[in-house]
């Protein structure tokens, strides 16, 4: 969807409003798509003096389903820690379980979808989404 360029310019420049086209070119989308998401109630919005815009919080909640967190990170480099607060960013998880909890875990993460990069090295990158479903 973005290229790393566009993630580094949303997180490292932030504004405080971003006009549909700004927002548009940011979410590599066209206008029309942009309007059409705000039209189902997945964009809201402002109406100002200069017309509607988007929050800069709004554009990056929408992003981030799209983008995936690893790829934000990485696009930001070096520059991580000043857009995301330590607490927010990823980090490795390892624990040791059973095997066949292991194998559980992959189960329930190929179910939801999150592929090689969220079961990479067994365990220890599984992503917390898997984690949770399977406690659940």
């Amino acid at each position: 969807m973005a290229t790393a360029a566009t993630i580094r310019t949303l997180f490292l420049h932030p504004r405080p409003t971003y006009s549909i086209a700004e927002a548009a070119a940011l979410l590599d989308l066209s206008w029309r798509d942009v309007r059409a998401w705000m039209e189902v109630g997945e964009l809201e919005g402002v109406d100002t003096e200069e017309g509607l815009v988007l929050p800069w919080a709004e554009l990056v909640s929408f992003g981030m389903d799209f983008w995936s967190q690893e790829a934000v990170e990485e696009a930001l480099g070096a520059e991580l820690a000043e857009a995301i607060p330590e607490l927010l960013r990823q980090t490795y998880l390892e624990v040791r379980i059973p095997r066949m909890e292991v194998v559980a875990l992959e189960r329930v993460a190929a179910r939801a979808a999150i592929g090689e990069s969220g079961a990479r090295a067994g365990v220890a990158g599984l992503r917390v989404c898997a984690l949770r479903m399977a406690v659940e």
